[in-house]
């Protein structure tokens, strides 16, 4: 039973990857590249950006529930922070962000074919061995925000091993919401880890729980205060991390 399992695991991989692929092709180069050009069309390719998101994502029979929604003031931008599960959280945080928004990624992305090339030109690229590449993402990140867009980070840096619930938090993101003025808000991703590992022979569609918890200003903060405020985003997910899987391990519904 066990073989069985993970051998429809693996067709169900092949399937993700062929929609993927699929996608990428028909969103990225037929849509999203072509807009990628003006900064006056950005929002146009954001929104290609999502129908393709959305198409892996419920194509590859996942689904999606929310829970709290935080008072959203769409009159400025945001820093997002949530943790990092898996290769589907980009999709899952373009499905669940209207507004446009860009990421901040390694610069190991950039080695993908096709999706590569179209993140460095939608997003800001981050190389952690170039000394010079955090004046870049800063210099990226207060002209995105001047142009009224969101910046997402994931600030474990990478996705985490397996056993580790949630990996220590880079200063970065919260520096970046400090200089920048505007609000974090903080996503907790739960259940993704278990249905996209990094297995090939793991893997299976399911149902994501995500979580918005309590937008922090940072209007009055300076640097001084990135200890506090990464430490009280950090135990905001890992809190709900811990509440989702004790829930689970007894057989209850997520809250």
């Amino acid at each position: 039973m066990e073989f069985l399992g993970k051998i429809l695991s693996f067709l169900w991989r092949c399937w993700f990857v062929y929609l993927s692929t699929i996608a990428t092709i028909f969103f990225g180069v037929f849509f999203v590249l072509p807009l990628s050009i003006r900064d006056e069309d950005f929002a146009k390719a954001y929104f290609f950006e999502r129908l393709w998101a959305k198409t892996i994502f419920y194509g590859s029979g996942l689904s999606l529930k929310k829970h709290g929604f935080p008072i959203i003031d769409e009159s400025h931008p945001y820093l997002i922070i949530s943790n990092h599960t898996s290769m589907m959280d980009i999709m899952l945080m373009l499905l669940i962000n209207k507004k446009p928004m860009v990421f901040v990624g390694k610069k190991e992305l950039l080695n993908l074919p096709i999706f590569g090339y179209i993140f460095n030109r939608m997003n800001i690229v981050v190389d952690r061995k170039d000394p010079n590449s955090r004046s870049k993402v800063i210099r990226e990140s207060i002209k995105n925000v001047k142009l009224g867009r969101s910046i997402c980070i994931f600030p474990e840096g990478g996705v985490p091993e397996r056993e580790i619930m949630l990996d220590s938090f880079l200063d970065g993101p919260f520096a970046i919401a400090i200089m920048n003025k505007i609000p974090l808000l903080t996503i907790s991703i739960c259940g993704l880890k278990e249905i996209l590992p990094y297995s090939y022979c793991e893997g299976k569609p399911g149902l994501v729980d995500v979580y918005f918890h309590q937008t922090l200003e940072t209007s009055r903060l300076n640097k001084t205060h990135i200890p506090e405020i990464k430490e009280t985003c950090y135990e905001m997910i890992h809190s709900q991390l811990k509440r989702y899987y004790w829930r689970k391990e007894r057989g209850w519904p997520a809250k």
